[in-house]
């Protein structure tokens, strides 16, 4: 060995001696995301979310990305909402981002769990809402099986102007993020609808479709962003569609063709004085429209006048149940009608038909009616 290998060597030896701090046992390890450690402060909500965190997933999927021009995997998150000891399934809730229009048709999703040993593995998918933005999918894992310990967490109320809450995700890699603030009396921006909620705080890349967790350990939403937006869909209206697909094969939704704002977020004095919802659109070719509702219009449906917009989405789709259910075949609403500037009130009935707001597959995948 001539002296040029014997110097090479020696220097790759003390090379490996003097390696970065941060790669020593004795050094704490740089955190991967500060705010995960910036919003999970108090050992009480560490240990409150760690429970919650042993169901969230993360879940891959192919796209193709026109900047690119080739196909690249996505990341966002899902959390287990249901375990089948019998068949030895599990469901999952995730967003619709996993059948976004650039989704090629015929990819596959795949859930990554830390508890999985073939982690990952392929997910059914079982429905997609794009109206709620939602997607089910199913595993062939029983996690009772995998885990007996595990208690999947409990789902709770809706969730509330002003409240505090936390959000988790998993990346790619399964690293759990956290993100903690407070629900905004704001209105709904333009990438989200009526029943949709915002928060003050940003999601990570990943996100979307991660649970919404109250101080209580509750699951109180689901994630959503758009356009640097945050926002929470309510739980209840997640399983109140997920009970009403596994039941009937539909999401039955009365055609309304409206969007609404809660008359009480209004800056105004009359705010108080109002009851209702404001009518924030109104489709032209709408029979809400031939009846004379105008943008700007204070309704309230059968006299739910202050009632949040999570709970009025969920008031709606009972109505779509009971059509399932046989019980009726449109919906008729008794219908208060106040002219906002005017003070002018009148009473109107509205009869709308049903539409189904699920997908099952990528073909029948359309604008969802409002």
């Amino acid at each position: 060995m001539d002296d040029f290998q014997e110097w090479a060597q020696e220097y790759e030896r003390v090379k490996k001696l003097n390696a970065p701090l941060e790669s020593l046992p004795t050094q704490i390890k740089r955190c991967k995301d500060p705010a995960t450690r910036a919003a999970v402060v108090a050992p009480d909500d560490k240990r409150m979310l760690l429970r919650v965190a042993d169901f969230v997933v993360s879940v891959s999927y192919s796209c193709f990305d026109l900047y690119r021009d080739q196909d690249v995997t996505e990341y966002c998150t899902g959390f287990i909402i249901s375990s089948d000891k019998i068949n030895k399934k599990a469901r999952i809730l995730t967003c619709d981002d996993i059948v976004s229009s650039e989704a090629d048709a015929n990819s596959k999703v795949f859930i990554h769990w830390q508890y999985m040993p073939d982690s990952p593995i392929e997910g059914k998918l079982l429905f997609v809402s794009i109206h709620y933005q939602i997607a089910l999918l199913e595993i062939p894992v029983d996690v009772h099986s995998v885990m007996p310990q595990l208690e999947i967490p409990s789902f709770g109320s809706y969730p509330n102007y002003g409240q505090e809450v936390f959000t988790l995700a998993r990346d790619k890699d399964l690293f759990l993020m956290a993100r903690r603030g407070t629900i905004m009396r704001a209105q709904q921006g333009l990438m989200f609808r009526s029943h949709n909620i915002l928060v003050d705080y940003g999601l990570p890349d990943c996100g979307a479709g991660g649970p919404v967790v109250d101080r209580s350990g509750d699951v109180v939403g689901m994630s959503l962003h758009g356009s640097g937006i945050s926002a929470i869909l309510s739980i209840s209206t997640a399983i109140s569609c997920i009970d009403m697909w596994t039941n009937f094969g539909r999401i039955a939704r009365p055609l309304l063709e409206m969007r609404f704002k809660n008359v009480e977020l209004l800056d105004e004095p009359s705010g108080s004085r109002l009851g209702g919802f404001i009518v924030d659109r109104v489709d032209i070719d709408s029979t809400a429209w031939e009846l004379g509702i105008r943008r700007g219009n204070v309704i309230s449906f059968n006299g739910h006048c202050s009632t949040p917009l999570p709970e009025f989405e969920d008031f709606l789709l009972s109505y779509g149940l009971a059509h399932l259910q046989g019980k009726h075949r449109v919906a008729d609403f008794k219908l208060k009608v106040c002219d906002h500037d005017e003070d002018v009130k009148r009473h109107i009935n509205l009869c709308v038909p049903f539409s189904d707001v699920s997908e099952v597959g990528l073909d029948r995948l359309t604008a969802a009616s409002l």
